[in-house]
């Protein structure tokens, strides 16, 4: 059975989405160097493996290439495999942080090296594939995928601040932390007496960077590496199901003809199909608007993200205000699914029995003179003489 190429590139926009995760360490480094205490050398090293993961697609490549001829299971067991990595490395790094796994410095290092792997995997598989789907729509192609790879840190900032991490708050230290007015300084305060009046002052009341309505960085950190390690993998094992190689001979499948019944033809005896055609036909456009809509709804989300950043570092936002900008934003990113309304079959299980369709609905009137036209206009829109010898 072969996927519609236009749903196997909207399933491929949604993989990329998660397929940029390596730059988001930024936003586990501080509850990593809390949780584990590792130091600034520790947090520079482990972010460079990361890097080093989402750089190093030789076997994501090669494993692309020995599996090529396998048209749908070739693309989907390569990005099974970068959700398996995604799956272990981020599990893997929030199983050490709940002490499920005891902590190391090199198993941390194993984790963040195919959490970031993981991802050349979904890149590979996904470039490659609609590549092929589109061979005269290259360029495309690939800048509308790496549009939603570029966007994919951001779209799970967005998540991370809206769900994990408390609002930022701008208020004053809170009056525990404020020297008496007695002449006791802070120098003649026990450290540890300090920590521990700050910690408990900070769950408290939420200071910045600390804590909010979640727990402290770290708790947040922790749960959003869990978060990780489940949503990405579970999107894009779901989104790998439209994922496969389509041959060109299936692409004239999207010129099948949405056309009426003739005018003359009692109403009664419409057939119920050809009238869904017809809907259908209504809401066809060209091939070049669907890429002209993709490149609008990728600057739509960068404007809007934009927005949002610009809004958060000049505004104090609740959880409320966050949740719902990321709830518009996963709005605009399900804008996709109608990447491939009326573009013919959402799945063929062969061109034969397509074609065969095709032809039935090309017909203009039951006499035999009158269907050999049809038949022969439908070749003609669909450029395979060959395959339509094969249905007569």
């Amino acid at each position: 059975m072969k996927i519609n190429r236009w749903a196997t590139f909207a399933a491929g926009c949604g993989i990329m989405a998660s397929a940029g995760l390596s730059y988001a360490f930024s936003i586990l480094s501080p509850g990593i160097k809390e949780q584990f205490g590792f130091s600034d050398y520790q947090i520079a090293l482990l972010a460079s493996v990361v890097n080093g993961g989402a750089y190093f697609a030789l076997v994501a490549g090669s494993l692309y290439d020995s599996v090529a001829h396998r048209h749908n299971l070739g693309p989907r067991l390569v990005i099974w495999v970068g959700c398996a990595l995604m799956f272990v490395g981020y599990g893997g790094m929030w199983a050490q942080a709940r002490g499920l796994l005891q902590p190391s410095f090199y198993r941390m290092l194993l984790c963040a090296f195919m959490a970031g792997n993981a991802a050349t995997f979904w890149d590979v598989a996904v470039l490659v594939t609609n590549v092929r789907n589109f061979p005269h729509d290259r360029g495309s192609v690939l800048g509308i995928c790496k549009s939603f790879l570029g966007m994919s840190t951001s779209i799970y900032a967005s998540v991370y601040w809206a769900l994990f991490s408390g609002s930022v708050s701008t208020l004053p230290p809170p009056a525990s932390l404020t020297p008496p007015s007695t002449g006791l300084q802070p120098s003649s305060i026990p450290r540890g007496l300090l920590a521990r009046i700050a910690t408990a002052s900070d769950s408290r009341h939420g200071m910045p960077g600390v804590t909010g309505g979640s727990g402290s960085v770290a708790e947040s950190t922790t749960r959003f590496m869990g978060c990780l390690a489940l949503v990405p993998t579970g999107v894009n094992l779901l989104a790998s199901a439209f994922v496969n190689h389509v041959p060109i001979d299936y692409h004239g499948l999207e010129q099948l003809p949405y056309e009426p019944e003739p005018q003359h033809t009692p109403s009664h005896k419409t057939q119920p199909s050809a009238a869904l055609w017809w809907c259908l036909g209504l809401l066809r456009v060209q091939k070049s608007t669907r890429f002209t809509g993709m490149y609008c709804l990728v600057g739509l989300l960068v404007i809007f993200q934009a927005g949002a950043a610009l809004h958060k570092g000049t505004h104090q936002e609740g959880r409320e205000v966050q949740q719902a900008q990321m709830a518009v934003l996963l709005g605009m990113l399900s804008l996709l699914l109608l990447l491939p309304l009326s573009t013919g079959p959402l799945a063929v299980k062969s061109l034969r029995r397509a074609m065969r369709i095709g032809l039935h609905h090309s017909r203009r009137s039951s006499d035999r003179a009158a269907g050999s036209v049809g038949d022969m206009s439908f070749c003609d829109r669909f450029g395979a003489h060959r395959g339509c010898a094969l249905v007569r």
